[in-house]
């Protein structure tokens, strides 16, 4: 398995697809845009996740698309409303992901679900607040 450091994470890029606008989110920076957003929605939190790669073990584009379904499965049944988006490294250390952007998600919500699609982290936030890691 290869390991992916803390700062990898930290440099990534996590970009969503918002009604035609990409928003980009940068761990420990404030994305105005993605507050303006939650704001429309009415809704306070935030989180950016993927399925791809669980356990940072790299998969083929198939398991990765099939893992990303079950995702988008799970987030509609839970009525979280989500934009499609990607992630990945500036550095090119790490491909890019198939990645969501979920509005108005619960702190234990988002866990579980980080939980269940075996990933390292996630990136998360409050209107107003910087992007940052969890956990």
């Amino acid at each position: 398995m290869r390991k992916v450091s803390w700062v990898t994470y930290r440099r990534a890029f996590y970009r969503a697809n918002v009604h035609g606008e990409e928003i980009e989110i940068r761990v420990g920076k404030r994305t105005p845009a993605l507050d303006g957003l939650l704001a429309r929605e009415g809704k306070r939190r935030w989180i950016f996740v993927t399925a791809c790669n669980p356990g940072a073990r790299l998969l083929g584009a198939a398991e990765n698309r099939v893992l990303s379904n079950a995702l988008k499965s799970s987030l509609r049944s839970g009525g979280f409303p989500f934009f499609e988006g990607r992630s990945g490294s500036d550095a090119g250390d790490w491909p890019e992901e198939e990645s969501l952007l979920v509005v108005g998600i619960r702190g234990r919500d988002a866990e579980r679900l980080r939980r269940r699609f075996d990933q390292d982290a996630i990136v998360t936030g409050t209107r107003g607040g910087a992007a940052r890691l969890w956990p």
